[in-house]
């Protein structure tokens, strides 16, 4: 069997480490790393995991994840260390508990073509109305559309934390990652189907003490088969990804301008991430 030829290299400037004087110990870190020779992210975690020392500043290794791809076969690998200690378990025994609560509200979009044209009228000595291939507002042959009440689907998740576990990296990534979608699944929700839109960060009294309480939000959009006026088959989507169809505009055998969808495409427009690494909420809820 070949040799795997691969490198991990560690990125000494990068090193995130939070101190606790309470404690009188290093409490959480994060440590970066290059790993050359990897064709996917899988083998970046793998090679990663091989090299990748399992403990720091008597931290235990707690997870491993791509920061980004540097080119193709060259990838950027983060490790989080972790300390806990039983006062420090305790004192989670005593924070309120997660909520998650769901909202409905509806916006406007405006839509090119319909999902089916019930019906076709003319004037008296118009002859047949043409068809415009479910095209609306269709003037020389383009739709112009019309403005439809679409839902928007929101979850928020009300989290604590003791203000020495809401670490400055923790803080960081609640703030930087918003316009990320969920790479795994995520509470239920398929991989692409949640969108994190925003969180309010506010410390809280409970009892004689401070917490911190992080308020998550997502956008919610299932997983869908989309179907094209025209063809007989539905086209698949993840929730979050965009699908845009190329219309072309022909002249039918009745000499009717109308468009006509040609070719369908699925695109990732969001970057991803696996929401229980960056956001330190737990994917099982």
């Amino acid at each position: 069997m070949a040799t795997e030829n691969y490198t991990v290299t560690q990125l000494y400037e990068n090193a995130d480490v939070e101190y606790s004087p309470s404690l009188g110990r290093h409490t959480s870190g994060k440590l970066k790393y290059k790993v050359t020779g990897a064709e996917n992210e899988e083998k970046a975690l793998e090679y990663a995991t091989a090299k990748v020392s399992k403990s720091y500043l008597k931290m235990d290794l707690k997870r491993l994840a791509i920061d980004n791809r540097l080119s193709g076969n060259v990838w950027v690998v983060s490790a989080s260390y972790e300390y806990k200690v039983n006062r420090i378990n305790e004192y989670n025994k005593s924070l309120p508990q997660e909520t998650t609560k769901y909202s409905m509200s509806t916006t406007t979009t405006n839509i090119k073509f319909s999902r089916l044209t019930v019906g076709r009228y003319s004037a008296a000595g118009s002859g047949k109305a043409p068809s415009r291939g479910g095209g609306i507002n269709v003037v020389d042959g383009v739709p112009q559309g019309c403005d439809i009440k679409i839902p928007v689907i929101t979850m928020t998740i009300t989290h604590y934390w003791k203000p020495s576990q809401f670490t400055t990296t923790l803080r960081n990534n609640v703030l930087l990652y918003g316009g990320y979608i969920n790479s795994e699944e995520f509470r239920g929700f398929p991989a692409r189907s949640l969108l994190y839109v925003g969180a309010d960060i506010q410390e809280v009294d409970s009892g004689d003490r401070k917490i911190t309480q992080v308020d998550f939000q997502f956008e919610i959009s299932p997983p869908d088969d989309v179907e094209i006026q025209g063809w007989d088959y539905k086209v698949s989507k993840a929730g979050w990804e965009y699908l845009w169809v190329d219309y072309r505009r022909h002249i039918s055998d009745k000499n009717e301008l109308s468009p006509s969808a040609k070719y369908a495409y699925v695109e990732r427009v969001y970057p991803a991430c696996k929401f229980e690494d960056r956001l330190g909420l737990s994917a099982k809820g």
